[in-house]
């Protein structure tokens, strides 16, 4: 068992993912439980609740972390330490944002475990405090670079005219060198539009 984690008990565990295709549900969610579940084995704490939010940005408002949180503020739910995979599923907010997501915790007083990094963090410790103030900095500062990487490359390879699409637009196919052509529905995407500007 992990030494700060020689208290606890009893465990809740949180898991988010941000899509509801096929693919990130097999890959995300279920990978995010196993961990988690996993972790929670190997430390010994039985798990008093679990759930999660699908389909949710992490940025955005998370109705079951925070049915979660008002659960354990009410006492309906004691638990010794909220579990999740990695610090991203709490939140994506940014640096002078994020304590809307997690002040609760520390308020609690629960454990915060990363499963991922096999760590835990005791919010009512400053230096734990600010350790993962610098995490969602850097999680943070991470994904504006790659946001704006990708909005780079979009636009050179427009400007190139060598943008590409994933699916061709209604009223057209895909030629054999990924170029469009147009299909026995373009007939109705000029009615579409008008019907959607009248």
């Amino acid at each position: 068992m992990i030494e700060q984690l020689e208290d606890c008990n009893t465990a809740v565990c949180y898991f988010r993912y941000s899509s509801d295709k096929k693919e990130q549900v097999d890959n995300s969610e279920k990978r995010q439980m196993m961990e988690v579940k996993r972790f929670c084995a190997n430390n010994e704490l039985r798990i008093v609740w679990e759930g999660g939010d699908k389909a949710t940005s992490g940025d955005k408002e998370k109705p079951q972390l925070r049915y979660l949180q008002k659960e354990i503020e009410d006492k309906q739910i004691v638990a010794d330490c909220l579990v999740v995979y990695s610090w991203d599923r709490l939140t994506r907010r940014d640096i002078m944002n994020f304590a809307e997501d997690v002040k609760w915790i520390s308020e609690a007083g629960l454990k915060l475990v990363l499963a991922s990094e096999n760590r835990v963090f005791d919010m009512s410790k400053t230096e734990d405090t600010i350790i993962l103030s610098i995490k969602v900095a850097e999680a943070n500062n991470y994904l504006k670079n790659l946001s704006k990487g990708v909005r780079s490359g979009l636009a050179s390879k427009f400007a190139d005219g060598t943008l590409g699409y994933a699916r061709a637009p209604f009223g057209f196919d895909k030629d054999d060198e990924f170029g469009l052509v147009p299909n026995s529905d373009i007939e109705l995407v000029p009615r579409i539009f008008d019907a959607a500007l009248n």
